[in-house]
């Protein structure tokens, strides 16, 4: 791949498909053992559009506030082209952006088939969408019911594992990308 630039700005915005996926499927992996082990029987990548392939959520949880969810983790960059605009002045429109986008595209389909359908947005930079702080908090609330460790410490455990994997994956990202040392 091509050099990144001095800052990685680039490189984390800009990474190969399967860099991105890898970031994002890490995150989500991150989701879904954490409501594996809050008792809450998710479902990685279920199919629950009638006559689709379609997989609208990376997390299916059956029984999430008595209804069935689809959570949809995305990581998006606020530096990105399309997004730098409205994130250099206002915080957080890039995840905005992004959740609009996954709202169009996925909501009505999953409401037909009697599925809540909920994104679960982060930016490359760290910052999460206040609805995915809400149904994370709640899910850790809810693993620390089964755990010997206080709620608190359960949910700031949780978006520090978060927070740890999106950098080590953006910090990977940098690193293959860096140019070489010289002699």
């Amino acid at each position: 791949g091509r050099d990144s630039d001095a800052f990685g700005d680039h490189t984390i915005t800009c990474a190969s498909e399967y860099e991105r996926i890898h970031r994002h499927d890490i995150i989500r992996d991150a989701i879904y053992d954490i409501a594996k082990h809050a008792g809450l029987s998710p479902v990685s990548e279920a199919r629950l559009i009638a006559n689709s392939q379609s997989r609208p959520g990376d997390i299916f949880l059956p029984n999430w506030r008595s209804r069935q969810t689809a959570f949809d983790v995305a990581v998006t960059s606020p530096l990105s082209q399309s997004a730098l605009p409205q994130s250099s002045s206002t915080p957080g429109a890039a995840i905005q952006m992004m959740k609009s986008r996954k709202m169009t595209k996925h909501f009505r389909p999953c409401q037909s088939n009697g599925v809540t359908f909920v994104p679960l947005v982060v930016e490359t930079l760290g910052g999460w969408d206040s609805d995915a702080i809400d149904h994370l908090r709640a899910i850790a609330k809810r693993a620390s019911s089964r755990s010997p460790f206080p709620t608190e410490t359960t949910i700031r455990q949780l978006f520090q594992r978060l927070s740890v994997l999106l950098q080590r994956a953006n910090a990977g990202l940098i690193a293959a990308r860096a140019p070489p040392m010289p002699p």
